[in-house]
């Protein structure tokens, strides 16, 4: 005859979200038969029932009717006649889900067990187990929870410090960092323009308070630190070369491509004569080609002098 001892925990696990989840329940328990603890690969079947054991709210395989003993089970390793499993976790083979709607609508569930040894058969564990109040979370976890019925004051202090502090570079995932970094999707376009004239280079990139610094050649122009470069009065010596902007932010840097100056000629080659716009003195007037005024009256009078009155 087998004699069968049982101690019986029954543990509440809650994984993921309360609702989406289907629950899991863990049995551990401790069998002897002949008075020897079990060591081996025992075969179990498990129901919840009535008190009574008359009605059948769940099995293993979902074949238990009015508490009879299910047709399947499924396997656990037992050592030194103890063992655990988890009630409802379908990944073991005969396992079927736990429906939390059992403890929903119930408050007189037990657990009704049958063992084998493999050798002498199945035979039921008695007495059925009550549970404890712990898997009756499971009615009041499934709840559904009403939009905007949780307010920041009503959480945890370091979870209202965690959700009201600032997020850091550190704590944002690759991707985040990768599309808060400046993206040129302007680049700035070369220019050929007479000396003397005005150049302007612009560049337009995406990203949240970017800097910008213009750079002659891969050396830094000083000050010049916005999205449009402005070069005046063009000289080839100074200012013909290739230019580059380095946009930056919190998040990154990316340089643009690069746009050369040409400077051709300038905007007084082949005049005799120029003075600037608001120029009232200095040598740039005509005087710089013909000399002053007096030499030009004199060659005027030695012309009328000498060629005149013939």
């Amino acid at each position: 005859m087998i004699r069968l001892l049982l101690s019986l925990i029954l543990l509440f696990l809650a994984l993921g979200s309360l609702w989406a989840v289907p629950p899991l329940l863990n049995y551990a328990g401790q069998v002897s038969v002949d008075g020897q603890r079990f060591d081996g690969e025992a075969k179990l079947k498990f129901a919840l029932v009535n008190p009574a054991g008359s009605v059948t709210y769940w099995s293993q395989d979902g074949t238990s009717e009015n508490g009879s003993e299910p047709t399947g089970h499924v396997n656990a390793q037992v050592r030194g006649g103890l063992y655990s499993i988890l009630i409802g976790n379908t990944a073991i083979s005969g396992m079927g889900d736990l429906d939390a709607s059992v403890f929903q609508e119930h408050d007189d569930v037990h657990l009704r067990v049958w063992f084998s040894d493999g050798v002498n058969g199945f035979e039921r564990i008695v007495p059925d187990r009550p549970f404890a109040a712990v898997p009756y979370a499971l009615s009041s976890g499934s709840a559904d929870i009403a939009p905007g019925s949780i307010s920041l004051n009503m959480l945890d202090t370091s979870v209202q410090n965690s959700l009201s502090g600032t997020i850091l570079n550190d704590r944002l995932s690759t991707d985040v960092s990768k599309a808060l970094k400046p993206v040129v999707i302007g680049q700035p376009s070369s220019v050929v323009e007479v000396g003397g004239a005005t150049a302007y280079l612009s560049v337009g990139a995406t990203g949240g308070d970017n800097t910008y610094q213009w750079k002659k050649d891969g050396v830094d122009i000083t000050g010049e630190t916005s999205s449009t470069l402005s070069i005046s009065d063009l000289n080839a010596s100074q200012h013909e070369g290739n230019y580059t902007v380095l946009v930056s932010n919190t998040f990154g840097s990316v340089t643009s491509s690069i746009s050369q100056i040409e400077v051709k000629g300038s905007l007084t080659e082949g005049l005799v004569g120029w003075w600037k716009f608001d120029e009232t003195d200095g040598d740039s007037r005509a005087e710089r080609f013909l000399g002053t005024f007096d030499q030009i009256s004199r060659l005027s009078l030695d012309i009328d002098r000498n060629y005149g009155n013939k």
